[in-house]
C-alpha cells in the first residue's frame, strides 16, 4: 500500500463501517412495527450475552491492536508500518462493529430498548476511534521525516 494513501484508506473504511451501523440502526427502528419498551428478561441469554460481548470487545479493541503494532514501531520501513496500522485498525473497528450489529439484531428480535443502550455505547465508543494524524503518529511513534512523508503536518 502506498504510504501516502493509507490515511485516506483508513478514513474511508472507518466512515463506511460507521455509516453501515447507523443505517442498519435507523432501518431497524423504522421497520419496528411494535411498541418499543424497556424490559429486562435475564432468563433470556441475549440479555446477558450482549453486554458481556460489548464490554469484552471494547477491552479487546484496546489490547489487540497494541500487540500488533508493538513489533513494527522500531522498523524503518514506512510501508510496513502503514500496512500493519491499517490491519490493526480494521481489527479494532470489527471488534466494535460486531457487538453493535448483534445488539441491533437483538433489538429487532425483542423490541426492547435495553439493546439500544448497548448499541449507543458501542457507536459512541466507535466514534472515539476516528483516525487522525496525531493518533497515528502517536501509535506508530513516527519521526518528523516519516510524518512529512505521510503528508502529516
Amino acid at each position: 500500500m502506498n504510504p501516502q494513501n493509507f490515511f485516506r484508506t483508513n478514513k474511508i473504511i472507518y466512515f463506511a463501517l460507521l455509516m453501515g451501523m447507523l443505517l442498519f440502526l435507523a432501518v431497524s427502528i423504522f421497520i419496528s412495527k411494535e411498541d418499543l419498551v424497556f424490559y429486562l428478561d435475564f432468563s433470556e441469554p441475549l440479555f446477558l450475552v450482549v453486554p458481556v460481548l460489548m464490554f469484552g470487545c471494547i477491552a479487546a479493541s484496546t489490547f489487540i491492536p497494541k500487540k500488533l503494532l508493538a513489533p513494527i514501531k522500531n522498523t524503518k520501513d514506512l510501508t510496513q508500518k502503514t500496512t500493519v496500522y491499517n490491519t490493526s485498525s480494521i481489527i479494532k473497528y470489527a471488534l466494535i462493529e460486531g457487538p453493535v450489529l448483534l445488539s441491533i439484531v437483538c433489538f429487532i428480535l425483542t423490541h426492547s430498548l435495553y439493546f439500544l443502550v448497548f448499541t449507543a455505547i458501542g457507536i459512541l465508543y466507535f466514534v472515539t476511534l476516528k483516525p487522525n494524524p496525531e493518533k497515528i503518529s502517536r501509535d506508530l511513534e513516527l519521526t518528523y521525516d516519516e510524518r512529512s512523508e505521510l503528508g502529516f503536518k
